[in-house]
């Protein structure tokens, strides 16, 4: 099983790197998906994503900037691994945008340990 942290401090390192544009942020080619190429530190956006990003978009980019981190702290796991890390990130930031921004009938409760691992917690029924 692959073993990748992501901190949010790994994220806040992403921001600064494309704000002091070390990983460069462009518009890419595709209208259905975005992409992050470790040879160029280039995040390509949806072709057609409107500016400034709505939920959806906000939520790939970071999915791609999930990638970035893996990249940029050189960890080594599988092509799935990978790709199951972004998900998992896009998701969560997904739910906790929909969270703060709606009040769904059945609350979504996520547990941080100290290191800032994310963990669901079942709901009583």
């Amino acid at each position: 099983m692959d073993d990748f942290h992501i901190r949010v401090e790994a994220y806040e390192t992403i921001r600064d790197l494309i704000e002091d544009e070390q990983i460069l942020v462009v518009d890419g080619k595709d209208p259905n998906k975005s992409t992050y190429d470790p040879a160029t530190d280039t995040i390509a956006t949806r072709y057609g994503a409107n500016s400034p990003a709505g939920l959806d978009d906000r939520a790939m980019l970071i999915h791609e900037c999930t990638h970035a981190i893996k990249d940029m702290e050189r960890v080594t796991i599988t092509a799935l691994g990978n790709e199951a890390a972004a998900y998992i990130a896009e998701a969560t930031y997904l739910l906790l945008r929909i969270r703060i921004t709606t009040r769904p009938a059945r609350s979504i409760k996520l547990r941080s340990n100290r290191r800032g691992d994310l963990s669901y917690i079942k709901p009583k029924e």
